[in-house]
C-alpha cells in the first residue's frame, strides 16, 4: 500500500509540474505578445497624434461629424411610440 500511495504522489507531483511549466511558458508567449502590442499600439498613437497636429481642422470635423451621427443614432434608439412615458401617468393622478 506503501509502493501505491509513492507513485500516486509521484505521479501528482509529476502532472503539477507538468502543469506549472505549461503555464510560464503561456505566460511568456502571452508576455511577449503583449509587449509587441504594446509596442505597436505605442508607434501608432504617435503616428495618429502627428497626423492630428498636422491637420488639426480635419480632425475638428470628423470629431463633429462622428459627435452628430452618435447623437442621431441615440435619438432614433431612444424614440419611444409612446408619446407620454409611464412616469408621466403616475403623476396626473
Amino acid at each position: 500500500a506503501q509502493g501505491w500511495y509513492q507513485s500516486a504522489a509521484d505521479s501528482a507531483s509529476n502532472l503539477y509540474s507538468g502543469a506549472a511549466d505549461r503555464a510560464s511558458n503561456l505566460y511568456s508567449g502571452a508576455s511577449g505578445r503583449a509587449s509587441r502590442a504594446a509596442s505597436q499600439l505605442r508607434s501608432q498613437a504617435q503616428s495618429v497624434s502627428e497626423t492630428v497636429q498636422q491637420n488639426p481642422g480635419t480632425f475638428s470635423t470628423a470629431m463633429l461629424i462622428g459627435g452628430l451621427v452618435g447623437l442621431l443614432a441615440g435619438m432614433a434608439i431612444s424614440r419611444n411610440p409612446d408619446p407620454e412615458p409611464d412616469w408621466l401617468h403616475r403623476w396626473r393622478r
